[in-house]
């Protein structure tokens, strides 16, 4: 563990990247929040958590989620297009892509075979809204 310190960001088992002590408030709770509900461990959250820390906005960039969204294969992108919308705030994001996804998969608008990888390959864009 060279070069990072021993506490720990918002819970989790990650350690904290030099010039992070632990979780500072409100913003890292939701950064953590968010993450788990989209079944992300503390990876993404530690990247999220360092981008807000940093001074750069982290949450609500839809600009920058529509723009991953671009990248995504056909059935993310889909999955994207009929989660964002509800993603609100105070929704639940692991939910409401859940939802999604199977209404897409029963309407036979997305594979089932590869609709829990395309749920989350859209959700790595969800969570920068």
């Amino acid at each position: 563990m060279s070069g990072l310190h021993s506490a720990p960001i918002c819970g989790s088992k990650l350690p904290a990247p030099p010039g992070m002590g632990g979780c500072e408030g409100v913003a890292c709770m939701t950064i953590m929040k968010t993450a788990r509900a989209f079944g992300f461990g503390g990876v993404v959250a530690v990247g999220l958590l360092g981008t807000l820390l940093s001074g750069t906005a982290a949450l609500a960039d839809k600009a920058a989620a529509d723009r991953c969204a671009t990248k995504l294969p056909p059935d993310a992108k889909a999955i994207y297009a009929s989660s964002a919308p509800l993603l609100v705030p105070g929704a639940d994001g692991r939910a409401v892509v859940t939802e999604q996804t199977r209404g897409l998969v029963l309407s036979g608008k997305i594979a089932h075979a590869t609709a829990a990888e395309s749920a989350k390959a859209a959700a790595t864009c969800l969570v920068m809204r």
